[in-house]
Order: C-alpha cells, then sequence, then structure tokens
C-alpha cells in the first residue's frame, strides 16, 4: 500500500497546526452522537501532519469498504497532487502511475453492462 507524504505520519498538536481544539472536541461529539453506537473512525490531517486521529470500535489499521465515497476521497486527492505539480493535470492516467490498480479481483470490477461513458460501450 502507498502512503502520502511517506509511510509514517508526523503527530503533531492540533493547535501548532491552527486548528481550534474547543472545535476539534466538537467534531469529536458530533460523531459520537451520530454514530449510534456503531464503529467508526475519522482523521484530521494539515500539511501531511495529523491533528487529531479517533477510532472508535475499531483498530487504526482496519481496512473498511468505503464504496461510492472513494469518489470524494479520489478528487480531493487529484486537486492536491495537481496543486503540488505531480501530475500536470486531471487528463493523465492514473494506470501510468500506479500500474497495480488494474490488478482486479473476480468479481471485484465494474459490472457488465454499466459503462461511465456511452463511447466506451
Amino acid at each position: 500500500m502507498k502512503s502520502y507524504p511517506t509511510t509514517e505520519w508526523a503527530v503533531t498538536a492540533p493547535s501548532q497546526l491552527g486548528f481550534d481544539i474547543e472545535k476539534l472536541d466538537l467534531a469529536r461529539q458530533w460523531m459520537a452522537e451520530k454514530s449510534a453506537s456503531r464503529p467508526y473512525r475519522f482523521l484530521v490531517l494539515r500539511d501531511g501532519q495529523i491533528a487529531l486521529e479517533v477510532n472508535i470500535g475499531m483498530e487504526p489499521d482496519r481496512q473498511v469498504p468505503i464504496a461510492s465515497a472513494a469518489k470524494s476521497v479520489y478528487s480531493n486527492l487529484l486537486g492536491i497532487i495537481i496543486q503540488e505539480r505531480k501530475l500536470n493535470s486531471a487528463e493523465e492516467k492514473v494506470v501510468d502511475y500506479y500500474p497495480e490498480m488494474m490488478e482486479i479481483q473476480d468479481r471485484q470490477g465494474p459490472k457488465l453492462g454499466r459503462y461511465a461513458f456511452p463511447k466506451d460501450k
């Protein structure tokens, strides 16, 4: 698994990263109330440093499916790497940088008959 900016992320006091600790506590309380006793996690990052990590009811390294929410994650990451000039544009192919993404297990890829764009039919 590839990680950014490195495989180990520095943990820094939220106040040193410019966060309001009281507001972070409010976010933590809000998540606890919304979770209805279900496991959850969230992470607050700034400048490649962890300001807050919360794991309730699950281990920090447990991978969980996020389904369609992945699109928002990928969109944000794409914007960051373009801003950092690690990609020239959103038109570049991810597979050129991450060929492993094409190693798809049976029954894990696109569903037959479903296409993102009509031209791909």
